[in-house]
């Protein structure tokens, strides 16, 4: 059963840059057969990046971090990626995650680093498209803020992640990652952010918060089960469907171009149908630097096989899919009279996977088209999502 959890009272503002600071929220509301159109041309796939330095001098004790930003965040602390969030939620009940970075930090300087998106579409992912961006933090270290989200963190654009078309019904972002733009690497603690901008405190901040009743996502590293060179292409299998990120390392040639594609099958000639059937056209770019480049992907897909068409002269160096999923741990069994069906085990192990990966930060319509929480899938995935693992988390998503 959830527990109530008493709400933080932030010391912190919430920050933005200069685009979003005087923006006035917008009303996005509509009926959902209404034909409203809202012209979301101006602020979108916006990534935008914040940054801190701060010391701790006295040995650390537990450090809590309370944040939140909309319409998403990623947190890095000293260049390590901790976790990203919120669920998503309305502005009048807006989601903030409470965290225990202890073993991140160390004694004397450290750097907090957060890139954060707003998409700036229409759609049931996110409440997003409303004109409303920020960042809102505290930092507590038994029990004392010792840091807290202010014109004193540092701003800049994202500028490596270009749009090159919409998936779903418009749920996410093509994305043309280009690994020669200044700001990559930004999350790293000697990273040179001295032409950054000092945050804006945002005017017109309306968000009423309340703590996160879900727990945060877990990630897993997959290796691929296989790997195969087909002329310039390097043909990948994952063994299974997974929802997260290609993470890849080559070596090359700046502004040499990697095409990426992903899917969920394999075309008759041995392709990735990256055409999926959902109505998603995994096909996306990415522009090296010289030397060695990181594919770094802010928005999940789901598929099993992928695909990197090399320009000449590029060598792949590494390769790997970051799994992300609400935390699962299997509590139910087959009826021992069931268990030693190989048929019905693999139905079994079938739908158990489909219940952990296809779980987010809420139970999603489709982790592909629709991203979102729809009231007949969630009475049904969430209830599912009980019996198998005799949480009742999901219920209250």
């Amino acid at each position: 059963m959830n527990v109530l959890i008493p709400s933080h009272i932030f010391a912190g503002k919430w920050i933005t840059n200069d685009e979003f600071c005087d923006l006035p929220p917008r009303n996005v509301y509509h009926r959902q057969l209404n034909k409203v159109k809202f012209d979301c041309s101006e602020h979108r796939n916006r990534h935008i990046l914040f940054r801190r330095r701060f010391s701790c001098t006295a040995p650390i004790g537990k450090a809590t971090l309370y944040i939140t930003a909309d319409d998403y965040y990623k947190l890095y602390v000293n260049g390590q990626l901790v976790t990203m969030g919120p669920a998503p939620a309305y502005h009048f009940q807006y989601n903030y995650n409470q965290l225990d970075i202890t073993p991140y930090l160390t004694k004397g300087e450290n750097v907090i680093a957060v890139h954060t998106l707003y998409q700036g579409l229409i759609n049931r992912t996110w409440q997003s498209g409303d004109c409303r961006h920020g960042l809102l933090l505290d930092l507590e270290i038994d029990g004392q803020t010792v840091l807290c989200s202010d014109e004193g963190f540092l701003t800049a654009v994202h500028s490596a992640y270009r749009e090159i078309g919409t998936v779903g019904y418009d749920t996410g972002f093509l994305e043309e990652y280009d690994s020669r733009a200044p700001e990559v690497g930004f999350e790293c603690p000697d990273f040179d952010d001295r032409t950054w901008k000092p945050a804006r405190v945002a005017g017109h901040a309306d968000h009423t918060l309340v703590p996160q009743a879900t727990e945060q996502l877990v990630f897993e590293k997959i290796a691929p089960v296989s790997r195969l060179n087909r002329e310039n292409t390097v043909m990948l299998d994952f063994g299974s469907n997974y929802v997260g990120y290609l993470c890849a390392m080559v070596k090359g040639k700046s502004g040499d171009v990697i095409t990426v594609h992903m899917g969920q099958e394999l075309c008759d000639d041995g392709s990735v149908r990256h055409q999926l059937r959902a109505n998603c056209t995994y096909e996306e770019k990415w522009i090296l630097c010289n030397g060695e480049s990181v594919l770094d992907q802010y928005d999940y897909k789901a598929f099993r096989y992928a695909s990197l068409t090399l320009p000449e002269g590029c060598e792949l160096l590494d390769v790997y899919l970051l799994a992300r999923h609400y935390p699962f741990v299997l509590a139910a069994k087959m009826k021992p009279d069931y268990a030693d069906d190989p048929d019905l085990k693999r139905i079994w192990a079938l739908c158990a996977n489909t219940l952990k990966y296809g779980v987010q930060e809420a139970v999603l319509d489709c982790v592909d088209r629709e991203k979102g929480y729809y009231v007949g899938d969630g009475c049904y995935s969430a209830l599912a999502h009980m019996i198998l693992t005799g949480k009742d988390d999901m219920l209250a998503s």
